[in-house]
Order: C-alpha cells, then structure tokens, then sequence
C-alpha cells in the first residue's frame, strides 16, 4: 500500500471512530448504532489484511508503513464500548452481539481496551520493520485482542 493509501485508511478508521457515538445518537441508535459498528469492524478487517500483506512481503519499508493502520486501529478500539448503546441488540436488527455486552459493561470495556493494547504493540513492532516480530504482534492482536471479544461477546459465525 503507498504512504497515500496508509494515510487515507488511518484517517478513514479515525473519522470512523470519532463520529461513530455521534452518529449513532443522532440516528437514534438502534439499528443505525448496528450498521455503524459493523461498518468499522469491516474497516477494521480490511486494515489487518492489508497489515498481513504488508507483514508477509518481508519488505522494512511495507511493514514500517503499515505501523499508521496499527494505530488507527488502536485508535479505533476506544470507540468500540460507546457503539453498542443500548436498544442496539438483537431486536434492533441483524447483529452478533451477545446480550452479554450490556449485562456486563466493565468486562467488555475491558476486552476493547486490551484490544487498542495489543493494536498499539502490533504498531510498535511494525514501525521496527522486523517480519518476524510483526507477524508474532499480529498473531497476539487476533488471539489477546479480537478474540477478547468475539469470544464472549459474540455469537458464533458461520
């Protein structure tokens, strides 16, 4: 990916972040919170997969400038919590959130903040442009921070 298209995805998934409480709020939550947060999850997928392109080209250069969708993401995860208003479940539309999001606040806040932590180690290891301790920071993001929260706080998928 060229420096343009890294600082274009890194602003994309900041904006997304940053107005996504906002929006939801304005739109009167429910179904509008669902498709917001299921759109930045899908921005947020796509930047792993351009950082695993990046990772797996073993080229410094790649791997150092995909440290800024790291940190996008990281940025990201802070949002997380303020998009699953309540009303924003099941009845409201299609989602796979568990209701275990709103029984237990403080826990899911805490699996979105270990997120943004193993994001901005992802980053720190990108920005060194060292392969192998980039793909071990991604690895540790998908099992200690995705995982922290799809496993409890989602259902399953197909």
């Amino acid at each position: 990916m060229t420096k343009f298209g890294t600082a274009v995805s890194a602003l994309a998934l900041g904006l997304a972040a940053a107005l996504a409480p906002m929006g939801a709020a304005i739109a009167g939550e429910g179904a509008a919170a669902i498709t917001e947060r299921q759109a930045l999850m899908k921005l947020i997928g796509t930047s792993f997969g351009s950082i695993k392109a990046a990772i797996d080209s073993k080229d410094a250069a790649q791997i150092k400038a995909a440290e800024a969708r790291a940190r996008a993401i990281a940025f990201s995860a802070a949002a997380i919590p303020t998009m699953f208003p309540k009303g924003s479940d099941a009845k409201a539309g299609k989602t796979a959130a568990l209701d275990k999001i709103w029984a237990d606040p403080a826990g899911f806040k805490k699996a979105s903040d270990d997120f943004g932590a193993a994001a901005t180690k992802l980053a720190d290891a990108l920005k060194s442009g060292d392969a192998a301790a980039a793909l071990a920071a991604f690895g540790a993001v998908g099992k200690d921070g995705c995982g922290a929260c799809h496993g409890p706080y989602r259902a399953k998928q197909n």
